[in-house]
């Protein structure tokens, strides 16, 4: 899949809807430890990572050309990984990508099958074995890219691939149950390689971006919503664009791409006008070949920064850190195995940490580079508001944050202390007795040695109603006209 090219509408949604992490101080030059090798199969050519046997753990998949499998590394949750399962593909395949396509609750596998020219598809049984069961025609010749990508806002996914030796970009639209229909085609630029996906237009659709390096351009096909594609739009390149990233750097909440430039060694940034067209690019020198790029948060401070990897077979891994205003520093290296043809940015060890992996070709092997900034503090659900039943049954409201060290909940921006209204105030479960003195706003602060972040305020509102049942146990008794006497006194009616 070659990770994180993926800019889908669903991915920027999340990010909105999840608190801004908290993050130390974190060195760039250091920021990943030595990498970790694991003997993959024969020629491995892409990689990717996801849950596949239902574990709660991210997992890794390589797919290798030369002995025809799919290897798969189940995660410990630590960075570290079981030895390679094969599982055979009976055919050479360059690309995979993972994804639920039959909606069974686990994920799936397609592959660029370039022995047939055609989209392999792997069933996943629910442990994380994986078994050809299918195979899918595309037009053309030799596709070395594929991704599965809801393309027609349908909530099921499809399959995008190119096809280097016909100049197409493919699209087959997926039924959701693990079918597809018939790929249509869409003429591109020269020899084009790595797709990148997202929303280059604002138009609330997946648009594609490829680089030609048979042309020295890149092409742009802008989605009509439907999953069907306008001509493609040419932006002039430099010599050998081999990689293509996609992801708003500048945060200005336009879509900007990131070229992988062989012939001049650099990272293109191309700034975004929200309306397909990229009116001004910096270059980014990475001293030496580059070829598939990607793009995540690894500072954890709220931007993109650049990953790379080269074409040369060079042993490592290149970054450059975002500013926050789309400018770069760097280039910082970091060991990897020979020859690392694919890279992935995963978190590998559920820190909150964006982890690094590579494929590596000429070692025939599968490199894991751990961020040693995390881990991080991240809020993953947010408390939400409640309306009540004045003294009523007792209400809770919750925040989801794996990593934080303390809890502190607030009413009215007032710190709040257990007592006969509110308990679990220092835990991640408030639990409130509703009455009218509890009708007001809520938030939580959470911590940890990474620093503090607050949930966005949410309202209790409480109706007053007073029920003759006060304990809600179907009958009505001398306690619960006792207990309606006392509220009623206090407010409810």
């Amino acid at each position: 899949m070659h990770a994180a090219k993926l800019t889908t509408a669903a991915t920027l949604l999340m990010l909105a809807n999840t608190a801004t992490s908290a993050h130390a101080q974190c060195d760039p030059a250091t920021m990943f430890s030595q990498s970790v090798g694991l003997a993959s199969g024969d020629g491995p050519y892409d990689l990717d990572a996801g849950d596949v046997n239902g574990d709660g753990i991210a997992d890794l998949v390589s797919i290798n050309a030369a002995s025809s499998d799919l290897g798969v590394f189940l995660g410990a949750g630590d960075s570290t990984f079981a030895a390679v399962s094969s599982n055979s593909t009976g055919v050479q395949a360059f690309d995979v990508s993972l994804g639920d396509i039959d909606n069974d609750g686990d994920l799936d596998a397609v592959i660029a099958d370039v022995t047939n020219d055609a989209i392999g598809i792997m069933t996943n049984d629910g442990s994380g074995a994986f078994s050809v069961s299918a195979s899918l025609p595309i037009s053309g010749e030799t596709p070395s890219h594929v991704q599965l990508i809801d393309i027609n806002n349908d909530g099921e996914l499809d399959v995008v691939s190119n096809a280097v030796s016909s100049n197409f970009i493919n699209v087959l639209i997926g039924a959701g149950n693990g079918t597809f229909a018939t790929a249509v085609a869409y003429p591109v630029g020269s020899s084009p390689q790595l797709a990148a996906y997202g929303d280059i237009d604002n138009d609330g659709d997946i648009d594609i971006a490829t680089p030609n390096t048979g042309s020295d351009n890149i092409s742009l096909l802008l989605n009509n919503g439907d999953g069907t594609f306008a001509s493609q739009i040419i932006i002039p390149s430099a010599d050998g664009p081999v990689g293509v990233a996609m992801g708003d750097l500048d945060n200005d909440g336009n879509i900007d791409l990131v070229e992988s430039i062989n012939g001049t060694m650099v990272q293109r940034v191309r700034f975004g006008a929200g309306d397909g067209n990229f009116p001004a690019s910096t270059d980014y020198s990475v001293t030496d070949v580059p070829g598939d790029n990607t793009l995540a948060d690894l500072d954890n401070d709220g931007d993109l920064d650049i990953i790379t990897v080269f074409l040369s077979g060079t042993a490592q891994v290149a970054t450059l850190i975002n500013d926050g205003t789309g400018a770069f520093t760097g280039p910082f290296f970091f060991e990897a195995g020979a020859g690392p043809i694919a890279l992935l940015a995963h978190d590998l060890n559920n820190d909150f940490a964006t982890d690094l992996a590579t494929a590596n070709v000429f070692e025939d092997s599968v490199s894991v580079l751990t961020n040693g900034c995390g881990p991080f503090l991240s809020i993953t659900s947010q408390p939400q508001g409640i309306v009540a039943t004045a003294f009523g049954p007792a209400e809770q409201m919750t925040v989801g944050a794996p990593l934080a060290d303390t809890f502190q909940w607030f009413f009215n921006d007032t710190p709040l202390a257990d007592d006969a209204r509110y308990s679990g105030t220092t835990t991640n479960t408030l639990s409130i007795n509703p009455d009218l003195t509890t009708i007001g706003t809520y938030r939580v602060e959470v911590s940890n040695d990474a620093g503090t972040l607050t949930s966005p305020s949410v309202v209790m509102a409480v109706i007053n109603d007073c029920p003759a049942d006060q304990n809600f146990d179907g009958n009505l008794s001398p306690t619960d006209f006792t207990a309606w006497i006392n509220n009623f006194n206090n407010g409810c009616e």
